[in-house]
C-alpha cells in the first residue's frame, strides 16, 4: 500500500517519490516474472492516504509505464 502522505512533504515531491519507487520495485519484481498491484483506499476510510482514487491509480500507472504493474 501506498500510504499516506507526511505532512511536511509536498503532494508533488511524494507523487515523484511514488513514481520512482514503484518503476524500481517493478523492475525488480519483472525480473521474477511477479506482477506489482496498487490499491486505491477511500480518505474516509484512511484519512490522509495518498492514493485514493480510480483516476489516480491510473494516472499512476501510466505515468510509472511499467508493463507489470496494474
Amino acid at each position: 500500500l501506498v500510504g499516506i502522505q507526511p505532512q511536511d512533504v509536498k503532494r508533488e515531491q511524494a507523487q515523484e517519490t511514488l513514481v520512482e519507487n514503484l518503476r524500481f520495485a517493478a523492475q525488480a519484481l519483472a525480473a521474477e516474472q511477479i506482477d506489482l498491484l496498487v490499491e486505491p483506499i477511500n480518505t474516509f476510510d484512511i484519512p490522509g492516504f495518498f492514493l485514493s482514487g480510480t483516476h489516480q491509480a491510473l494516472d499512476l500507472i501510466a505515468q510509472v509505464n511499467a508493463p507489470n504493474l496494474y
